[in-house]
């Protein structure tokens, strides 16, 4: 037996425990059983799990994707259906970068030799690369601007048939699919009487046999189609379904964005109210102040004014006030408000108020400057 494979029936299987460890196990506890019954034990088996090898993600992960971890070189994958000569100009290496350098060890040896022949990812691709070690031209699927570019497949030249004796019989499970359609088409011939040889049993079995052989293997073809197309058709559904998944995260992450933006908006409004309400409420009591200041000078002015009457005699046409701490004389018979120094008429006396009510407005201002100062 290989080595190989003796190492494969090895990792298979579940490997026992030494007798060493169960006679020890016995001799610390009495009460287990015997050594052999323990060894006989299935369930004491301890199980040795193969290791599974890394595997490169598919080619639809890897097109147009540039890892930062990975090493930084194209490489070559043929496009299926175009021939080895054609490939995407887009495959980044899978392998790790060493510390330092932007390549993995292979293609950083590669570089120094001068045989990194498609270049780096990060860079423009060379346009028809040619194999540093077979010498043969490749080209790429896409032009430069990423259409795709249609290449017909090169056919390799048949080699000329050898003409096998008359006499030598052939296996049908030789020949090809074109063989064995010329054959079944020479006994077409040979049924529309387009020779005159006559066809034996054994011949006739033998086109039999032909006709089976051609059939089987036009079904495998056509079987092989189908599976391609079915292969093709649960891709398709499997990237309607990466989209749908992909629409739902987008259509959660802009309702968590709308969220936060009406929160952000509430927060905005309350600080808002808030601000209105202290200016409010700062210029409530500007008023307070304003009025609380405007009865204080109107209390003075009573004061002043009532001792000044106790003094004037009852009979006077006119007598003085202080208003706002400014002196005005007021006539009694139509209670209007004269300056004394140059007895101009200033306005009318309020007495409810109390306080004067200017002629115009011109008056009211020269009045509050000279309150002022």
């Amino acid at each position: 037996m290989s080595a190989i494979q003796l190492a494969k029936n090895t990792l298979s299987k579940n490997v026992p425990i030494g007798r060493e460890f169960f006679e020890k196990l016995v001799d610390r506890f009495p009460d287990l059983p015997s050594v052999d019954e323990l060894m006989s034990d299935e369930t004491l088996m301890v199980p040795v799990k193969k290791s599974q090898k890394k595997r490169s993600p598919p080619l639809e992960e890897r097109m147009g994707r540039i890892d930062p971890i990975k090493c930084n070189a194209r490489v070559w994958m043929s496009k299926k259906g175009a021939g080895s000569h054609v490939g995407y100009d887009n495959i980044q290496c899978t392998a790790k970068k060493i510390d330092g350098e932007c390549l993995c060890k292979k293609h950083l040896q590669a570089q120094k030799e001068g045989t990194l022949w498609l270049g780096l990812i990060t860079e423009k691709r060379p346009e028809n690369p040619i194999h540093p070690k077979n010498g043969h031209e490749h080209r790429w699927s896409t032009d430069e601007e990423g259409n795709e570019m249609e290449w017909k497949k090169e056919k390799k030249p048949r080699k000329p048939r050898r003409k096998s004796p008359k006499n030598k019989k052939v296996s049908l499970e030789d020949l090809d699919l074109d063989q064995l359609k010329e054959l079944l088409k020479e006994k077409e011939n040979n049924e529309n009487g387009e020779t005159t040889e006559d066809i034996t049993d054994e011949e006739e079995e033998v086109e039999k046999q032909k006709k089976e052989v051609v059939e089987k293997k036009e079904e495998k073809v056509v079987e092989k189609e189908e599976k391609v197309v079915e292969k093709e058709e649960e891709k398709v559904v499997e990237e309607k379904v990466v989209e749908k998944k992909e629409e739902k995260v987008v259509e959660k992450e802009e309702k968590v964005v709308e969220k936060k933006k009406e929160k952000v908006v509430e927060k905005e409004e309350k600080v808002v109210e808030k601000e209105e309400k202290v200016v409010e409420k700062k210029k409530e009591k500007v008023v307070e102040e304003k009025v609380e200041k405007k009865e204080e000078v109107v209390e003075e002015d009573r004061e002043l004014n009532e001792d000044d009457d106790t003094s004037s005699d009852e009979e006077e046409e006119s007598k003085m006030i202080v208003y706002q701490g400014i002196e005005y004389q007021i006539n009694l018979e139509d209670n209007s408000v004269i300056d004394p120094e140059d007895y101009d008429l200033i306005g009318t006396w309020n007495e409810e108020k109390y306080e004067i009510d200017f002629e115009t407005e011109d008056i009211r201002m020269n009045h509050e400057r000279r309150v002022k100062g």
